[in-house]
């Protein structure tokens, strides 16, 4: 039992990791998303938005 605790907990410890380094990378993400927004609406470009856009 107590293997599969150790296991179990580095397991979990690593998953914690790639979950801030993904929540880090969303937020990068977001961040170039709204400047490119940004920089459309400053230059009068209208968004196009793709089928693959939409969220399910």
């Amino acid at each position: 039992m107590r293997f599969m605790q150790r296991i179990a907990r580095r397991r979990i410890a690593d998953l914690e990791r790639q979950l801030q380094d993904v929540q880090q990378t969303l937020g990068e993400l977001r961040i170039i998303d709204t400047q490119i927004s940004d920089h459309f609406r400053r230059n009068g470009i209208t968004e196009t938005h793709f089928p693959e856009d939409t969220q399910p």
